[in-house]
């Protein structure tokens, strides 16, 4: 007999819990608030993609 599991999720290693709290504290503020930390967080994102050098595929690496 076959069983279906579940994958342990990220968001449950205790690696990722900075991360988690972040988004946790994200989801609990009033929808305006949420839109402009999203706009910081995407201005860092373009940000770093400027800094990043790019493979020779064209995409960034990490």
């Amino acid at each position: 007999m076959s069983a279906i599991r579940e994958q342990r999720a990220k968001w449950q290693d205790p690696g990722f819990y900075q991360e988690r709290e972040a988004i946790d504290a994200f989801l609990a503020l009033p929808v305006e608030q949420r839109k402009v930390v999203r706009e910081v967080i995407m201005a860092f994102a373009r940000a770093g993609e400027v800094d990043e050098p790019s493979g020779t595929d064209g995409r960034k690496t990490r």
